[in-house]
């Protein structure tokens, strides 16, 4: 998707995307560090976007792993329907919370989540957050960006060992939240 695309559907649907452009290479590469893509993975994928994550994803993660990814957005979700064609991906249009239907609890290695929490509603994040807890498998590992910390509290809640990281080669910078799922 060219950079005009993502900037009208940025206008268009701003509360849904939560950004003016799309995943700077930086920003991606400096939020999958903390990933071992050295063995197979069930990794899922909260808002895609135009696929900056998706893509990077795809070329690190072996043939043995798999990406699902949630994508509410027309736009986007038809974009990545006919631009990403690999077996190791499953692309749903449905919501970010979606996730306990298709996976059950304590499944899924990895969360990467571009989704714009801080434009979301309390009881949203909450089901959101919940559902990527249950999902997680003990020591599972979740990723975010946001590009303010007003959501860090609320995440620590769910993940108290987070770790945050700055990429600041991003329009506009980014804070990028690192946590694992406790051991029960």
């Amino acid at each position: 998707m060219s950079i005009f695309g993502f900037i009208r559907q940025s206008v268009a649907n701003f509360r849904n995307v939560g950004a003016v452009a799309g995943s700077s290479r930086f920003l991606v590469e400096r939020m999958l560090r903390p990933v071992d893509f050295s063995g197979p993975l069930n990794i899922v994928e909260l808002g895609p976007g135009s696929g900056n994550f998706t893509r990077s994803i795809l070329k690190k993660m072996n043939k043995n792993s798999s990406l699902t990814a949630y994508e509410i957005n027309d736009a986007f979700f038809q974009h990545l329907e006919h631009q990403i064609h690999d077996e190791r991906l499953a692309l749903k249009h449905d919501s970010a919370a979606a996730i306990l239907n298709d996976f059950p609890p304590g499944s899924v290695d990895v969360v990467v989540s571009s989704i714009p929490l801080a434009m979301m509603n309390a009881a949203m994040k909450k089901e959101i957050l919940d559902a990527c807890v249950r999902a997680l498998k003990p020591n599972g590992l979740y990723l975010q960006y946001q590009y303010s910390k007003s959501d860090l509290k609320l995440i620590r809640s769910y993940f108290p060992n987070l770790k945050t990281t700055f990429a600041l080669l991003n329009l506009p910078p980014a804070i990028i939240y690192a946590g694992r799922k406790q051991q029960q």
